[in-house]
């Protein structure tokens, strides 16, 4: 659900004033929450009331209820002309639509289900209150499937067949999109545009600096986008603390409460997806000849990757890759171990700062996403032979990333 909203906001401004480009400041001034974000929050407000869906009459009463509620009260962020009229008109009967609202406000259903069949069978259920035409249907549908699978630990390959099985073509690609793209509010020319974007994004920002350059009705698509990005690479706390700013206190609490009670469901396969990037796709790693202290702890991997194992007990560090579904052997696999002359797996030290010093986009990734793992929010950095007290998350990778150029005088990202 952050996903959606992120996509939102970074994309209202580019709504009516395409950018066909991924060179732009993420959170301008002009940014805003919509009715994307509106109506997310409302589908999860009503979910957080069940804890099973069995009466589906019911909750469909309470979906439309939320709507109405929330579209008067928030009647000024953009709803598209026909659901505007049938918040204003009281209506509660669905008015056969098969626009990309169905599939931008859907993706709380797929946090909430356990199972692909109930995720679709709720995805489906939200439609049917106002988008029941049947392509409507499949968008909402097809959107919380994939955001599921991603959660799940499937592969983008898995995902991809998933939503080419609802007759979606998904051959364009997203250079094409840039050029031929136009803005366009059903699902049919919506969802295989969200879909490329987020198969061919290299993380989370990628995904949602594709989904703006492509144009076209620009912050549904990147809420699409975006909101199966978050399943598949994760928010970090940069982003949600955004999402903060942008929102008012009332639809955050329920966002707050939504994660709380929802938003862990990420699982372990897709995490030690995620750990294969360090571990299998650098060619292992190698004792550095000049290390910020003689005596300190560190590993480097053969293409610049430093990481510093001076911190917390080991005891914390299995605790840690056991919560995130990181398999510690994995970690370790193949590693010089600098832990005071001790080359056992036992006292490696949990991997308090990790910095790259010319950094290829895979490396880049997972600095963020290893960073995105963190329990502990102030972290020492060595650097020479002063320790400084950082908050990491604050920092963010690009920061850290200037810290170990200071030090080891990197040429930056390749």
């Amino acid at each position: 659900m952050w996903g959606a909203i992120v996509g939102d906001i970074v994309g209202s401004r580019f709504e009516f004033n395409n950018y066909r480009g991924k060179d732009f400041e993420l959170f301008a001034p002009m940014c805003c929450y919509t009715d994307d974000s509106v109506l997310t929050i409302a589908i999860a407000e009503v979910l957080m009331k069940y804890e099973s869906i069995l009466d589906e009459e019911q909750f469909k009463k309470d979906l439309v209820s939320a709507f109405h509620k929330y579209g008067m009260e928030y009647l000024s962020c953009g709803f598209g002309g026909r659901f505007f009229e049938w918040i204003i008109e009281g209506n509660t009967q669905p008015y056969n639509s098969y626009g990309n609202g169905s599939a931008m406000r859907v993706s709380a259903v797929a946090w909430y289900g356990n199972t692909l069949e109930e995720v679709e069978r709720i995805a489906r259920l939200t439609a049917e209150v106002t988008h029941n035409a049947k392509e409507g249907v499949a968008g909402a549908m097809v959107t919380a499937g994939s955001i599921f699978l991603a959660r799940t630990g499937k592969s983008k390959d898995e995902i991809e067949k998933y939503i080419e099985s609802f007759g979606y073509n998904l051959d364009t690609r997203v250079a094409t999109y840039r050029k031929t793209n136009r803005f366009d509010e059903t699902c049919p020319k919506t969802i295989p545009v969200a879909m490329a974007c987020f198969l061919e994004g290299d993380d989370f920002e990628d995904v949602l600096r594709n989904a703006i350059s492509v144009g076209g009705d620009s912050d549904s698509i990147s809420a699409i986008a975006c909101s199966v990005a978050e399943a598949f690479y994760g928010v970090n706390d940069w982003f949600k603390e955004k999402v903060r700013i942008n929102l008012d206190k009332k639809l955050y609490a329920v966002v707050k409460d939504f994660d709380k009670k929802y938003l862990n469901k990420r699982e372990k396969s897709n995490m030690e997806n995620e750990y294969d990037i360090l571990a299998k796709k650098f060619n292992g790693f190698y004792k550095v000849s000049m290390l910020p202290e003689e005596n300190g702890s560190c590993i480097l991997l053969k293409n610049g990757f430093f990481l510093n194992l001076n911190g917390a007990t080991h005891t914390d560090f299995k605790m840690d890759c056991k919560r995130v579904g990181y398999d510690i052997n994995l970690l370790c696999k193949d590693a010089i171990y600098l832990n005071n002359g001790k080359n056992d797996l036992n006292n490696v030290p949990y991997p308090y700062f990790m910095a790259i010093t010319t950094p290829t986009k895979e490396q880049y990734t997972s600095l963020k996403l290893w960073l995105d793992t963190l329990t502990t929010e102030i972290i020492e950095i060595d650097v020479g032979k002063d320790s400084k007290t950082y908050n990491i998350r604050e920092l963010g990778v690009d920061y850290i990333i200037d810290i170990a150029k200071d030090f080891f005088d990197g040429n930056g990202l390749k």
